[in-house]
Parts: structure tokens; C-alpha cells; sequence
């Protein structure tokens, strides 16, 4: 959608559709003339996604920090206004991500993500993973990393850890959970079956995601270091 409608200009940006409000009309009509119901309706539930958005990066700020581009902000609202737009229960004006949950397929709007679209879960990793919704065991059987890992030049190790996060985004409470730490030579063709296990299982209210996270490091001197690489990855693999 392209064009003015009831005070909004909508237009279109290389990260998708936007919307925003035509100059000229004072805060104080926009609240209060019937003209602008929708608009309001629209910052309200524009209100909730943003909130949704940053409660999803608070649960995962360890990672993202080192796995995300630079328009990951962007790319969750996008995330949550999709998940909103599910919502079948409530009108408009006030649907939300938490009523959209509620509905059939919203998790396939989910699983996949990719909080660093420079390198792409399925594209850094190629062996399938597995997931125990009921344990939050990940398990990625026969890797061999030579083969099956696209790695920054500079790496010579990769640390793949799992990661399950509860979120109730009605109460605005998470809890992250994380496995332990597998770290592979990158240059080993010998197969091998990685196992993550999580310290303990979420309790309480909320939706599941299950994460991974492919960290690379550089071996010197006997020392891995870190690195601040846009080949590392982050993805939701699963969501119970």
C-alpha cells in the first residue's frame, strides 16, 4: 500500500512497508476527532509491537550482542506486526502478539528467524537439528565441520550453543536458558554428534523458543578469542 489515508503517508523502504503521519494535524485532533479512529488504532496496537519487539531482544541481549546486523530492530517489529495481524480474537485497536500466538501458524512466522540476516543459520550450519520441545535438548548429529560449517576466514574454532527462552508477552516475563558450549575445530572432517543440554527447563507461563547460535573464534597461542564477526549466527530453530 502506497499513498495518504486518514492522515498516515504509507511508502515503501528497502526493509519493507512503512508508515508514518502527514504533517500538518496537531496531536490533540489526531486523539480526539472521529477522522482519526483509525490512526488511533493503529498507534495503539503499533504501541504493542514495539513493547512485544523489545522484550524478545531483552531475552536474548547476551547474543544478539555478537550474532545480529544492524537492522535487526527493525526486522522484529516486523516480526511482531506480523504475529498482531494473526490475532483473530481481538478487534482492532487492540490486537496484539500474545493473541496472535493464540492462533494456528503463527509459529511458522517464527521459526527461521534469523537475528543476523548476513549469515543465515541454515547457510553458516546445513546439518539438520533436532530439537526435544519436552527436555530442550538440541541435538546436530554427524557434523563435520569442514563440510558442514561456512566459516569467516579468520576462524579457526566455532562455539555452537542452544539456547531456550520462555516469553509470556502478555505479562511482559521471560526466562533464557542456556546449554552448555560445544567448540569444533573448523577444519575437522571427522563426524561427530553435538548434544546441548540445557541447566534446567523454563517454569511459568509463555510461548517456547529454541535458539542457536554459532559463535566462531580464532585460535592463538593456544588462546580462542571471539570474534566480532558477521559470519556468526543466530536463529530460532524450533518453538513449542
Amino acid at each position: 500500500m502506497e499513498g495518504t489515508l486518514l492522515g498516515v503517508s504509507f511508502y515503501k523502504t528497502k526493509d519493507g512497508y512503512m508508515a508514518r503521519m502527514k504533517g500538518g494535524v496537531t496531536a490533540g485532533r489526531i486523539k480526539k476527532h472521529p477522522a482519526y479512529k483509525r490512526t488511533r488504532e493503529n498507534q495503539k496496537e503499533f504501541g504493542t509491537i514495539n513493547t512485544a519487539g523489545k522484550l524478545l531482544r531483552e531475552s536474548l541481549k547476551p547474543f544478539t550482542s555478537h550474532s545480529s546486523d544492524n537492522r535487526v530492530v527493525n526486522r522484529i517489529t516486523q516480526l511482531m506486526a506480523g504475529l498482531k495481524n494473526l490475532d483473530q480474537t481481538n478487534v482492532r485497536g487492540k490486537r496484539n502478539v500474545q493473541g496472535g500466538l493464540n492462533e494456528p501458524g503463527s509459529e511458522n512466522l517464527l521459526k527461521g528467524f534469523n537475528f543476523n540476516r548476513e549469515a543465515g543459520l541454515s547457510t553458516v550450519l546445513t546439518r539438520p537439528i533436532e530439537v526435544d520441545a519436552a527436555t530442550g535438548v538440541i541435538t546436530i548429529a554427524g557434523l563435520k565441520p569442514e563440510e558442514h560449517m561456512t566459516c569467516p576466514y579468520e576462524a579457526t574454532h566455532a562455539r555452537i550453543t542452544g539456547i531456550q527462552v520462555r516469553i509470556d508477552f502478555a505479562t511482559g516475563v521471560f526466562e533464557t536458558i542456556e546449554t552448555n558450549s560445544a567448540e569444533v575445530d573448523v577444519e575437522d572432517l571427522v563426524p561427530s554428534t553435538v548434544v546441548l543440554t540445557p541447566v534446567s527447563v523454563p517454569s511459568g507461563p509463555g510461548i517456547d523458543l529454541f535458539l542457536v547460535n554459532v559463535h566462531f573464534l580464532q585460535e592463538i597461542a593456544s588462546v580462542r578469542y571471539a570474534l566480532k564477526s558477521q559470519g556468526n549466527a543466530l536463529a530460532i530453530v524450533a518453538v513449542g
